[in-house]
């Protein structure tokens, strides 16, 4: 039974860590995808929660039933022969452009607690990103054990402050509504244009996370129950995290404008809390870094014999493409690729339904 629990929260460590990267974690991703549409956001949240909880029982249950080490594996399997290849390219570039985002953010978080050019913060991002993947999947496990509720204890302090006081002043259900215009509309041109798309995006682009990761680690889980229970809870998990994180950026004036809008909130706490966030934000971007290496070495294997050679190229690789800045990134990186894994997921569902009336 202990066994079970740990298996089971090493793997929602995991998941979660995955997840809660530069973007999350800063805040910026919330602020891109779901406060920029007030109230509405919270139901974009449940709509991303909600497919997110459903394909991540699915994934981990594939990847333990195949055993799988490489996402090129589960493109086999899930889109079939004629698209895997081009999926496998879909899911190699995704994951390289996460890794991108992450160390720009990472220099960016490295530059707010030690002012630093973000070009050589993220440099020095990208090279601690390598080290950590020396320690391979066990030292991920260990990290995300940790970050996970510390992160939920953390952005808990964080908000108490800033937005029990100001929640009685948030508008009533009569000045909300009428509901029905702001559902249909569409706005300026943008790849996000309603809260219904946003949510369906921000889901996938998670999901295609989830599966380049978990496409490595398929033999790291026990059995298909224990999978699923992951899935859900890692989804109910993250669903708190964004409904905390957009109350926060929400109701504090001045965080949906700030580059880092978390660590905008935690500097309101004083000096002490904006140490603490900025040090959970590190972590946050580091694990996830960690864990695109750790996806890109296990289906790249230029470099066999010299892992670490291999990593360190793909680093400098990524760390050119971060130059390009951390929120223009977050803002067409991340909805790119939520209409590209939309597709393929919605490729998996047609061909999981053909083979069902079979």
């Amino acid at each position: 039974m202990r066994s079970n629990y740990q298996d089971l929260c090493g793997l929602v460590a995991i998941c979660v860590g995955a997840v809660v990267g530069a973007g999350f974690a800063s805040g910026q991703e919330i602020n891109r995808f779901f406060v920029r549409f007030g109230w509405l956001g919270v139901a974009g949240i449940g709509i991303a929660v909600s497919i997110f909880i459903v394909w991540t029982r699915f994934i981990m249950a594939t990847a333990y039933e195949r055993k799988l080490t490489e996402y090129r594996q589960a493109c086999r399997i899930l889109l079939g022969p004629r698209l895997a290849t081009l999926g496998d390219l879909i899911a190699g570039s995704y994951v390289f452009a996460g890794l991108a985002v992450m160390i720009a953010g990472g220099g960016e978080a490295i530059a707010a607690l030690w002012p630093m050019p973000t070009r050589l913060s993220s440099l020095l991002f990208a090279l601690l990103a390598v080290l950590g993947m020396a320690r391979g999947a066990s030292g991920l496990v260990k990290i995300n054990k940790a970050l996970v509720p510390l992160l939920l204890i953390i952005v808990l302090l964080v908000l108490a402050g800033q937005l029990v006081p100001d929640w009685p002043a948030a508008p009533a259900l009569a000045r909300i509504y009428p509901l029905i215009p702001a559902l249909l509309a569409v706005g300026e041109f943008t790849l996000l244009p309603n809260w219904l798309v946003a949510g369906i995006l921000y889901a996938a682009f998670n999901l295609g996370t989830v599966i380049t990761v978990f496409s490595a680690l398929g033999n790291h889980i026990p059995d298909t129950r224990t999978g699923k229970l992951a899935g859900l809870f890692s989804g109910l998990i993250l669903g708190l995290l964004l409904f905390l994180f957009w109350s926060g950026i929400y109701f504090t004036p001045g965080a949906s404008q700030s580059t880092l809008p978390m660590a905008y909130i935690a500097a309101l706490g004083g000096y002490g809390t904006r140490l603490a966030y900025l040090l959970l934000l590190f972590l946050a971007m580091y694990t996830s870094a960690i864990a695109d290496l750790f996806a890109l070495n296990s289906r790249y294997r230029i470099f066999a014999r010299y892992p670490a050679a291999g990593s360190l190229l793909v680093a400098a690789l990524a760390w050119a493409v971060a130059r390009a800045g951390f929120v223009r990134l977050i803002n067409t990186v991340y909805p790119a690729y939520g209409y590209l894994w939309t597709a393929m997921l919605i490729i998996v569902v047609i061909r999981h339904r053909i083979a069902g009336c079979r």
